[in-house]
């Protein structure tokens, strides 16, 4: 994919790709490598402009690139790097806004993660099912929580999203709070009145998880403001 330029990318995609390119980049866009283009945001929707990928078109393509598109779909990218115009031109062209590819990325989980309130909004409009998960049960609120996305766990909590929902390794909202150290979520977890004592399938709190697998700092303060919130009223 390295040095392809727009139009060579044209003259192997439809007429919706034509009008992305145009709508995004303009003429002289050239795509990057994989591995840049799966992390530059500007860049990025420009996968949507290849053509479907299926087993025996993998071998044609860059290897990281194809890795992207074949695992992603051109609505869960467009959504994970907050691109509303193309969002909203992809749903009006037909794109389910529940897609999922081989992989497990779901336009609603990739646009809580990056706390896409506009676009979570429109896949909401659109029919999207907000508390459907992906290949390993991780739901938007998952991601809203871990990354520290308050309003937008406000806006799915107004939604009645369930904010009780488990990923398959029982972890719930806590756990992914705790896990980034998210004193703000987990303050309003427990103004919800939402539990912070469940036990996912390794027999974690999620007190344990930020004192022992934290990955951000201030999750031992974490684990000490759960235990606080737990304790009865004097």
């Amino acid at each position: 994919a390295k040095g392809r330029t727009n139009s060579v990318l044209v003259g192997r995609t439809n007429s919706l790709a034509e009008q992305i390119i145009e709508l995004e980049q303009g003429e002289e866009t050239q795509l990057v490598d994989g591995d840049k283009l799966f992390l530059n945001r500007e860049a990025m929707p420009l996968l949507v402009c290849l053509p479907g990928i299926n087993d025996s078109e993998i071998a044609k393509v860059n290897v990281q690139l194809a890795h992207c598109v074949y695992h992603w779909s051109p609505l869960a990218l467009a959504s994970y790097t907050c691109n509303l115009p193309l969002l909203a031109l992809l749903i009006q062209q037909g794109a389910n806004v529940n897609e999922q590819r081989v992989w497990h990325a779901l336009p609603s989980v990739e646009g809580a993660a990056v706390g896409f309130i506009e676009g979570l909004e429109l896949l909401k409009e659109k029919g999207c099912d907000l508390s459907k998960g992906d290949s390993s049960g991780l739901k938007p609120v998952h991601c809203a929580a871990a990354g520290g996305h308050l309003p937008l766990l406000c806006l799915l909590f107004s939604w009645n999203v369930p904010m009780q929902a488990q990923d398959n390794g029982l972890n719930d909202v806590a756990h992914y709070a705790a896990f980034q150290g998210r004193h703000d979520i987990i303050q309003q977890l427990h103004n919800w009145g939402l539990p912070l004592n469940r036990l996912n399938l390794d027999g974690f709190s999620p007190a344990d998880v930020a004192d022992v697998h934290g990955a951000a700092a201030g999750c031992s303060a974490c684990g000490d403001l759960i235990r606080r919130l737990l304790q009865p009223d004097p």
